[in-house]
């Protein structure tokens, strides 16, 4: 996968918060393709270092080593790693409303309207 590291348009919304099949995450906005269809994903589980590696902009200096993950939805982007991390919170808020039903969302609504 080729990742465009030169997108001067893509600079300037440095993370993008996106949902894969296993959930939602903020990556930097380099690591999608250039359809934005998917994205590469850092070659490790320690969750320490993932997050390491996204508020530091870090690629690999050979893609090839890291996973190429779908991309299901794009939810926003933002130009700094605090204001990504809140539309990261926003989005997974939608994505539980989302997938509540019907009686479980009046009732959220409810309970917020009158807390």
């Amino acid at each position: 996968m080729n990742v465009s590291k030169n997108d001067h348009s893509r600079q300037k919304l440095l993370y993008t918060i996106v949902e894969f099949t296993d959930g939602i995450e903020m990556v930097p906005t380099i690591w999608l393709s250039d359809d934005k269809k998917s994205c590469i994903w850092p070659p490790t589980k320690d969750q320490i270092r993932i997050n390491k590696t996204i508020a530091n902009l870090e690629v690999s200096r050979n893609e090839d080593e890291w996973p190429v993950c779908e991309i299901l939805k794009i939810f926003g982007t933002a130009q700094s790693y605090k204001t990504g991390k809140e539309k990261l919170k926003m989005a997974e808020q939608i994505s539980d409303i989302d997938s509540a039903s019907g009686t479980e969302y009046a009732d959220c609504l409810r309970k917020s309207r009158h807390s």
